[in-house]
Order: C-alpha cells, then structure tokens, then sequence
C-alpha cells in the first residue's frame, strides 16, 4: 500500500475517510444582493427619465394622467430600492497586505523596506 497511513479500511475504525474542509468567504455572495439592488435602481431611474421624456412630448390630459400614475408607481419602487440598498451597507472585507496592496502605513519607510 502506497501513500497510505493508518489502518486498512473495514478494520473497525469509525473515521473511513476524513475530509478537509476550507469555509469560503461569505463576501462575494453578500455583495451579490447589494449589486442586483443597484441595477434594479438603475433600471428604475432609466424608466423615470423615460417617462419624463414621454410626459413632456404628450400633452393630452389622459396621456398625463396615465404617464403620472406609472412615474408615481415607479418613484414609489425607486424609494422602496434606495431605503432597501441603504438598509444593507457594503461588507467589503478589511484590506491586507496578503491581498497584494500596498497598505499606507503610519510607520516610517526604514521600518517597513519600502523607500
């Protein structure tokens, strides 16, 4: 048996295999929500300048009426996106040196190699 420590499996140990699992991080799949929210909110501004744009090439009064109650519907959604994307602050994590940067350091440049 090659590259095998241990006893030989079905000799009465309980641990058959042990497996090593690493935890990803949680960051890009928290940042995904707070991504979606701001495309949808972009989408939703497009939609009032279009409207804005629609509202002021139409001027009879069923057209304005009609073009109000979509822009108050998605002004309404606009807020409900914008309170929503505010609700839930970035959870960037904390910058290391690890990650490549080059971190601004209180300590003098003798301390830290770089000049």
């Amino acid at each position: 048996m090659q590259g095998r420590s241990g006893p030989p499996r079905g000799a009465g140990s309980e641990l058959e295999a042990a497996e090593i699992v690493r935890p990803l991080d949680p960051w890009p799949h928290s940042e995904a929500g707070r991504f979606h929210r701001v495309i949808a909110l972009s989408m939703v501004v497009l939609a009032l300048l279009v409207l804005a744009v629609a509202l002021a090439r139409h001027h009879s009064l069923a057209e304005v009426a009609l073009l109000l109650v979509v822009g108050a519907g998605a002004a309404a959604a606009g807020h409900w996106l914008a309170r929503d994307l505010r609700a839930h602050p970035a959870n960037f994590p904390e910058a290391r040196a690890a990650h490549g940067l080059r971190l601004n350091d209180a300590r003098e440049p003798a301390e830290t190699g770089w000049r």
